[in-house]
């Protein structure tokens, strides 16, 4: 689908809603979209292209907004298949096109295409003027690859800006912020950035301060809503997200196989309620995607992990949450832990560790649970345990 976006500035894209999995591991239940951006000036040009599954509907759209004339130029942001698989068509198509990228863009694109010829290698704050529009590059490397940049056109202060910015959804019709429900699409740009961009925190503050007070209007990501109204708001969130700084709440997550753990979970979740806490998010890891849970723990500063002991460590899944947060190099959260055993009290070492590694602060007392055993001091522990969680939330900046 298409649309004028800006004066001879066009949104070009595609919405897959039949795919399962985003790289073969993300749930995508609401889809997800496939942004380009042809600008019709003097010379003409695209920015991203598409997956060549796509091709033969883009290629159609994409020669009706030319109206018979030559592609002169294809920027490419960010080489991932997903945005380039139809370059080699396209260029069989437009076989005097040059394609744009920096120094590792064209590597890549050797290696994936072996395209070596009519391209042009840009640098750092290189411009490239087609007539009334000047683009200038802001090379970014690790949003979320190496050769990942910023194009930036300087009269209409549009940020044509890869992936990051993106969300996951299909586009239901509106492609502006402005045009649609973007409730959903600012938590699913959040777990967006868990799963894909979280791991490159510091650069994203580089990339920041690369464009620093350069002022954008719009921006254009690869995927998910153009962002108009919300520019304000988007970058602010990443500024956080990258910063890890939270808002106010709760998440709780728990491994459990035969329900005592569970219980726990729920007792806790209960007992914070109860002191006027809203903000809570609780999770079956056994049955809650880990996007959906990394999204929460980003979002929130307290974070809670309960786990049954499995053969002496801690539930599989829980393993996997807890690795997946250190590879994400998620910080500053105030962490309790509790756990449910039958024979080997194995998970509070697990979880201190944890803690220690990472660097979270440590909320006492940790809570233990042997099998469904009856024990008096515990609900005086979970009170005590549930009294600081609450000061942690309430006292929290922001």
């Amino acid at each position: 689908m298409y649309k004028e976006i800006k004066d001879k500035i066009w949104y070009l894209g595609m919405n897959d809603r039949t795919t399962s999995l985003f790289e073969a591991i993300w749930p995508i239940p609401k889809g997800i979209s496939y942004n380009s951006y042809f600008i019709d000036d003097e010379k003409t040009v695209l920015i991203e292209s598409m997956g060549e599954a796509y091709y033969s509907h883009y290629i159609a759209e994409l020669k009706h907004l030319l109206k018979g004339r030559q592609l002169d130029y294809l920027i490419i942001n960010h080489i991932e298949p997903d945005h380039s698989g139809a370059i080699k068509d396209l260029r069989r198509e437009y076989p005097e096109m040059k394609i744009v990228g920096n120094k590792k863009t064209l590597d890549l694109l050797k290696s994936f295409y072996n395209i070596t010829e009519k391209t042009l290698m840009i640098d750092e704050e290189q411009t490239l003027n087609t007539g009334k529009y000047t683009f200038r590059f802001f090379i970014t490397p690790m949003l979320h690859w190496p050769e990942t940049m910023f194009t930036y056109e300087v009269n209409t202060k549009t940020l044509f800006s890869g992936d990051a910015f993106g969300s996951y959804g299909a586009l239901n019709g509106g492609i502006i912020d402005y045009e649609t429900d973007v409730a959903e699409y600012r938590s699913e740009m959040r777990r967006y950035y868990v799963t894909i961009i979280s791991k490159y925190a510091a650069q994203v503050q580089s990339a920041f301060k690369k464009i620093g007070d350069t002022e954008v209007d719009m921006i254009c990501p690869t995927h998910g809503p153009v962002w108009k109204e919300l520019v304000g708001e988007v970058f602010e969130a990443y500024d956080k997200y990258s910063r890890n700084i939270s808002d106010s709440g709760v998440t709780i997550v728990y491994g459990s196989m035969y329900g005592h753990t569970a219980q726990l979970a729920d007792t806790i979740a209960l007992k914070i309620s109860q002191s006027g806490v809203k903000e809570i998010r609780v999770f079956d890891s056994s049955h809650s995607d880990i996007s959906y849970i990394l999204s929460s723990i980003i979002h929130y500063n307290v974070v809670i992990i309960g786990s049954s002991v499995y053969n002496a460590m801690l539930m599989p899944n829980i393993e996997k949450l807890i690795d997946a947060i250190k590879d994400r190099k998620i910080q500053h959260k105030d962490f309790a832990s509790f756990s449910n055993y039958s024979w080997a009290p194995a998970a509070t070492k697990r979880f201190d560790y944890f803690a220690e590694e990472i660097g979270w602060q440590k909320l006492d007392p940790t809570i233990i649970q042997k099998s469904n055993e009856a024990d008096e001091n515990r609900e005086s522990e979970i009170d005590k345990l549930c009294s600081y969680i609450v000061e942690r939330v309430n006292s929290n900046p922001l």
